[in-house]
């Protein structure tokens, strides 16, 4: 049973900044939407695949200010965490393939942040063709990933996955994620990548949907 619930509720009002502090020993989120912006400087409608308790939806509500987010997760603890403009940001408990069937071409950028290594290898495929129906022509879908490269940070990765979520993941490298976005996008889809501090695990990879 995952006991990474458990453990951040004892934590009571300082859940948010240890989980924050967390976090950050893995990826530096401020970087990782600082290098968003340089590929995608401005987007008025965005979709956030697996957001979670809306940790990196708090960064694209400063770094988009223009924009309509949606965060969808099968969490029902989806945005829980998020404490921001209400307005301007929508949280839904739902799939992404689901999404795809109500609102196909509605957002200009789509994000999935380290969501892959939960999710079941045979249903890896799925991730960027939902992606590519729900993006606009002209689009750019951006996937950033925990890399299985063996050092210290993946040791202390895949441990704290396993024990707080009891998930059974699974890690795969950059060249595999690679290849499933241009089996859904075509090839040469892949249009930039980039490394985030503070591990060299942590790829993220942009491509577009090609103009209608």
């Amino acid at each position: 049973m995952p006991i990474g619930a458990t453990v951040r509720r004892l934590f009571g009002p300082f859940e948010r900044p240890v989980a924050d502090f967390y976090r950050g020993c893995f990826v530096d989120l401020d970087r990782q939407v600082a290098q968003l912006r340089t590929w995608v400087p401005d987007a008025r409608s965005i979709l956030e695949i697996g957001c979670g308790e809306g940790a990196v939806t708090q960064k694209l509500v400063a770094a988009y200010p223009h924009a309509q987010i949606t965060g969808i997760d099968i969490t029902p603890r989806a945005g829980r965490l998020f404490q921001g403009p209400r307005d301007r940001v929508d949280f839904k408990c739902m799939t992404a393939a689901d999404l795809a069937a109500e609102r196909p071409g509605a957002y200009d950028l789509i994000l999935i942040f380290d969501v892959p290594h939960h999710v079941p290898w045979n249903l890896h495929e799925a991730i960027p063709a939902d992606a590519r129906t729900l993006l606009a022509p002209g689009g750019t879908f951006v996937l950033k990933e925990w890399e299985l490269i063996r050092n210290v940070g993946h040791v202390m990765c895949e441990f704290s996955d396993r024990v707080l979520t009891g998930d059974d993941v699974r890690f795969g490298e950059k060249a595999y994620f690679e290849g499933l976005l241009e089996r859904s996008f075509g090839a040469g889809a892949v249009a930039a990548s980039a490394r985030i501090r503070p591990w060299p695990n942590n790829p993220m990879v942009q491509c577009r949907r090609q103009a209608a």
